[in-house]
């Protein structure tokens, strides 16, 4: 499937980027689709959809995904402590 880096909705400028990940630790990256290519005709529909990061796949069950432009996957990021 397309896909660019960056997002518009990016939090990674937020929280602790680049996203070290420890045994046990969580890291997020937001993937964002849009409508707004192509005046939103003829849409992609993508599911069962998976990540791959370090040769590993991840599926992510569920998820679909309906866009008209490429697919845009942020950088991976810390996400905050809770109640920070």
């Amino acid at each position: 499937m397309p896909a660019d880096q960056g997002s518009p909705f990016d939090p990674s400028a937020t929280f602790g980027t680049p996203a070290t990940i420890d045994p046990g630790q969580s890291a997020q990256a937001l993937v964002t689709s849009s409508m707004s290519c192509n005046g939103g005709i003829n849409p992609t529909t993508y599911r069962n959809l998976s990540i791959q990061v370090a040769g590993t796949r991840i599926g992510v069950p569920g998820l679909v995904l309906q866009t008209t432009c490429p697919l845009r996957v942020g950088a991976w990021y810390r996400p905050p402590a809770p109640n920070s």
